[in-house]
């Protein structure tokens, strides 16, 4: 078994997409992740969950990158839904940082064939030989403001974001602050609009 480096540190990649999933009376987050062979469920979500689990011994999955991780149950016909579909998969278990849940290629196969859309960044796998579109939850469809509380909430919860913070002007706008030499040209283009 082999587990991706962006589906162990929660992180999207080229070849992945987020999708929320419902399973056990949960909402979790599911990384759908061509580079794992496998589909895993994340210890503790599984515990929060109250799923029924299989012990097998242990099973070692090696990380792409280098590392093993160790799962020692799995979930048989673990069933969960994505938007108003149905599924249901074998699961292992592994300690995941960022997501609930990863659906690998294993599952991918299962429904086969599926379009990858690079653009729109979804997939459309197939469902009892119906098409299905999934849609990456993290493309923004819309914008979105959502309070300080539910930011640190996405935070801790594993979420990952970055922060610039672009001060108010100053009552002189003929002065300009001399920008550190350790600051990016970037961020210096984006200052230069202010």
């Amino acid at each position: 078994m082999q587990i991706s480096a962006e589906a162990l540190h929660g992180i999207s990649g080229a070849t992945t997409l987020s999708v929320l999933v419902h399973i056990g009376g949960y909402q979790a987050t599911a990384l759908i992740d061509t580079g794992s062979t496998n589909t895993f469920l994340d210890n503790e979500f599984v515990r929060k969950a109250k799923l029924p689990v299989q012990k097998t011994g242990t099973n070692t999955s090696l990380v792409a990158g280098g590392g093993q991780l160790i799962s020692e149950g799995h979930i048989p016909d673990c069933k969960f839904r994505i938007n108003k579909t149905n599924f249901t998969q074998d699961c292992k278990l592994l300690p995941l940082k960022g997501y609930d849940m990863v659906l690998g290629a294993n599952w991918l196969t299962v429904h086969s064939p599926n379009y990858y859309d690079w653009a729109k960044t979804s997939i459309s796998i197939t469902v009892n030989g119906e098409w299905c579109a999934l849609m990456d939850r993290v493309v923004p469809m819309r914008k979105n403001i959502i309070s300080a509380k539910a930011c640190c909430k996405l935070l801790n919860n594993g979420a990952h974001a970055f922060l610039i913070r672009i001060p108010p002007p100053k009552e002189q706008p003929d002065q300009q602050q001399e920008v550190p030499p350790q600051v990016p040209d970037t961020v210096k283009d984006i200052l230069d609009q202010f």
